[in-house]
C-alpha cells in the first residue's frame, strides 16, 4: 500500500467526523469501501492477466486508484481482456450496491 493512500483515508475520516454530528463510524465505513474496490478492481487485472498466461508480480493502491503491472501475451485480444477486467468488477460492484441501497433505501441511523 502506498502511504499516500493511508493519508487519503485518514483525511477522509478526518472530514467526515467533522461534517456530520453522527454518524462517527461514516468516514471508515467510506474508507474500507474505498479499499476495497480498489483492491478488488486490481485483483480482476491480475486473475485474468494469470488466466491468459500471464504474470502480474505486485499490486499498488494509491489514494486515487491502484495499479497492477500485468504482462500477458503480446496478442489484441489478451491486452483487450486484462485491461477491461477491472471495469467488469467495478461493474459487479455497483450492481451489489445498487442493490444494497435500494434494500436499505427507508431506513435511517439511529
Amino acid at each position: 500500500m502506498h502511504l499516500f493512500f493511508f493519508l487519503a483515508a485518514t483525511l477522509l475520516v478526518y472530514i467526515t467526523s467533522h461534517a456530520f454530528a453522527e454518524p462517527n463510524w461514516l468516514g471508515f465505513v467510506a474508507a474500507l469501501v474505498l479499499f476495497l474496490s480498489v483492491l478488488l478492481h486490481e485483483i480482476g487485472h491480475v486473475m485474468v492477466a494469470r488466466h491468459l498466461g500471464g504474470v502480474a508480480d505486485e499490486i499498488v493502491l494509491g489514494p486515487v486508484g491502484g495499479l497492477a503491472p500485468v504482462r500477458v501475451p503480446f496478442e489484441p485480444h489478451s491486452e483487450l481482456l486484462a485491461n477491461i477486467a477491472g471495469c467488469l468488477v467495478n461493474a459487479v460492484i455497483c450492481c451489489f450496491a445498487a442493490v444494497g441501497l435500494v434494500a436499505f433505501q427507508g431506513e435511517t441511523a439511529v
